[in-house]
Parts: C-alpha cells; structure tokens; sequence
C-alpha cells in the first residue's frame, strides 16, 4: 500500500520498506526471497528452497549445511534442515544425506523417494541387485564374469568376462581358446562363439575366425603382426622393410 505514487508505506513481502520505497529482498542477499517491511534495518526471513538462512543479512547452500543436499530450509539455529538430496543419495530420518553405497553396500544409484526409498536400483560394475536390498557379485553366479545385467527381479545376464574368456551364453564364461585354438583374447559374436581380437605369440589372426602360425607369412618368420607381417625372423634373417618378410 502507499500514500501518494513516490511515497510507500507498506511493501509485499517480497520486498523491504527504504526511503519511501519498496526494495526487493534479493538486494539484502540474491536468495533471499522474503524479508521485513517497515523496519529500519532490512531482514531476510526466507531464503529459496536451494539456500537456507544463516543470519538475518545472509543465505547459504544447502549443500554447506548438509553436503549433498539440494533443497532445504533453516532449521531455527542458524542450521539448514534438508529435505531433498542429489542423485545417489537418500534423506534419511535426521535430515542428512547418505550415499546408496553406504545403505546398501556396493551399490551405485537407489530410490530416493517413495515406498521403495534406500532400496538399490542398480549396483557398482560387476555386481546385480535381484530385490534392492543387497548387491550381490556377479562371478559368485558365474565364474570369470567380471559384468552383469540385472533380469527383471530374478536373476542375472553376464555381459563382461575375465580376460581370455568370454560369455558363451548369459550363464556361462568360456576360454577364448577353447573355441579358437591358439586365441589370448576375444569378443562374443551373435551366434554364442567368438571372434578372436589377439593370438598367442608366434600367430596372428586375419580376420578372427582363427589364429595362424607365423611361419604360414614366410618359413623364417618368428613374430607377426594380425596385418599378416613378419616382425622378427629366426637367427641369421632379418625383415625385409618394404615386403615384411625374412631375407
């Protein structure tokens, strides 16, 4: 309300009473965003709900007064009380932040909110979770498997395999050379086989399917490449630098 157009007597609370004219409370702080009127001196009372009020002049983050926490209030001691935290964290009873991986050990994201809240939704690499309440290690299901896929709420699909192996099937991790003679590592393909990425020394592979003996590229060859090149010859050859075989 105001007495004439340049002369105010009251503001909204929005804003603070100064010299006859209202000013907005963001200028006692940028996130204050209720403040006394018709004082001498301006107050914040409230700051926005990522700020909480530390004196009657400042405000502060959430997260300095609760590490994590996104959305809070002042708690009526110059503290914040959160009531919203980031992602991979759970408010808990006291008004803190705690981590999934503390709650439910190993894991990496879980329910913030809700009847499922602190209940894991998804696990660290190389563990599943079937019901949110445990991580549980993915080789302890499948020897070698080092990665898994939760399945519905029942069991697990193996995705990644220890070095040397791979996963034959969603159950099971293979030796790479118990497929491809010879082969150190490999991929899964489509069809539960593998394509082989790196032989043993003294083989190289062309294109996968299987890993061939050096001394195919030239009889004195010892080492080669997967491009099919003689790297090193037997005692009394070298390699050629332009035809990369033995002479």
């Amino acid at each position: 309300t105001c007495e004439s157009a340049s002369s105010a007597l009251s503001c909204f609370n929005t804003s603070y009473f100064d010299s006859n004219a209202c000013v907005a409370c963001s200028v006692i702080d940028a996130s204050c965003t209720n403040c006394h009127t018709n004082i001498a001196t301006p107050e914040c009372l409230l700051c926005n709900d990522q700020h909480y009020l530390t004196s009657t002049t400042s405000c502060a983050t959430c997260q300095s007064g609760v590490p994590h926490c996104i959305r809070c209030t002042h708690d009526g001691e110059g503290g914040a009380k959160c009531f919203d935290c980031g992602n991979d964290y759970v408010l808990t009873d006291d008004h803190t932040c705690t981590s999934c991986g503390v709650l439910v050990n190993h894991c990496q994201s879980c329910e913030e909110h809700g009847v499922r809240q602190g209940l894991c939704n998804t696990c660290m690499v190389g563990y599943f979770t079937t019901d949110g309440t445990s991580c549980v290690l993915c080789s302890s299901q499948v020897d070698k498997c080092t990665d898994c896929d939760q399945v519905g709420g029942f069991g697990m699909n193996c995705t990644q395999c220890e070095t040397g192996f791979f996963p034959s099937s969603t159950t099971a991790c293979s030796a790479c050379d118990s497929v491809i003679a010879h082969c150190v590592t490999c991929s899964p393909d489509f069809a539960g086989s593998a394509t082989c990425l790196t032989c043993a020394e003294k083989f190289y592979t062309a294109d996968g399917s299987e890993c061939l003996a050096c001394t195919n590229i030239d009889a004195n060859c010892f080492f080669c490449n997967n491009a099919g090149e003689c790297t090193a010859c037997v005692f009394g050859y070298y390699v050629d630098s332009v035809s990369h075989l033995c002479v």
